[in-house]
Parts: structure tokens; C-alpha cells; sequence
């Protein structure tokens, strides 16, 4: 899963704090999955974002803080000084190689249901037009 790995550390490093579909989607992510970062928390250390001035002193973004965490404290400070006991243990792309592991059969199930479906229409196409052209030799 590499490339899931590339993409969400680059989404992360570039775009977050300044696409607010990224952002809004990085932190939707976390929130829902209870993750924080990419692999880990410190994944956020190399973000355009933290290094910037947008981050007002804060380490990781509110979406990595467990719900029943003091938002404050969760995010203040520096990465190496921030509590993370407060934060989701896990990074994002754990949490969404296992959802897509638990997931995989009702995926691979949709996915042979649609190719029967496109199957039967190739075939009924076909048949269709073997109909219509022994009508159309008839007259």
C-alpha cells in the first residue's frame, strides 16, 4: 500500500491548512477513523502546515485529539513535547488498509455483481441486434 502511503503524506505535507478540501477531508478522516497522521502523529512534524504560522502553537490538528481529551492541552506545544496519550494511537493509513481488509469481500461482491450486470446487458445488446437484423433482412 505504498501509494496509499505516498498520497496521504503528501496531502498532509502540501495541501493541508491551504485546500480546505484536503483539510476538511484530513480532518473528517481522523475524526471518523481515530487516527492522526499518516503512519503516526509525528507525520505532522513535516507539514507545510506545521512549519508555517497557520498552526497557532499547535502540534497536530483538533481531529487527532481523542474525544474525551482538553483540546488545549491536546495540541499545544511541539511534537516531541505533546502528550500522546491524547492523541489516536494509530495513523490513518492502518486504520484504512484494515477497513478495506474487513471490507474486501462485500467490495469484491459488489464489484461481481456489477460485471454480471454489464455481462447481461452485453448480451442482451447482442441478442437485440441479431433480432433487428432478421427483421431488417426480411423486407
Amino acid at each position: 500500500m505504498w501509494f496509499m502511503d505516498d498520497f496521504l503524506q503528501q496531502s498532509m505535507d502540501f495541501y493541508y491548512g491551504y485546500y480546505h478540501a484536503h483539510t476538511r477531508g484530513w480532518d473528517e478522516l481522523q475524526r471518523d477513523y481515530k487516527c492522526c497522521g499518516s503512519r503516526t502523529y509525528e507525520d505532522w512534524e513535516t507539514s507545510r502546515w506545521y512549519l508555517s504560522d497557520q498552526t497557532q502553537h499547535q502540534a497536530v490538528p483538533r481531529a487527532c485529539c481523542q474525544l474525551d481529551t482538553d483540546y488545549p492541552a491536546c495540541t499545544r506545544g511541539t511534537i516531541k513535547a505533546n502528550n500522546p496519550d491524547m492523541l489516536w494511537p494509530e495513523g490513518c493509513l492502518t486504520t484504512m488498509v484494515d477497513w478495506l481488509q474487513y471490507n474486501l469481500e462485500v467490495i469484491a461482491g459488489l464489484a461481481l455483481a456489477i460485471a454480471a450486470v454489464e455481462l447481461c446487458s452485453i448480451i442482451f445488446a447482442c441478442c437485440l441486434y441479431q433480432s433487428i437484423e432478421k427483421e431488417a433482412s426480411y423486407v
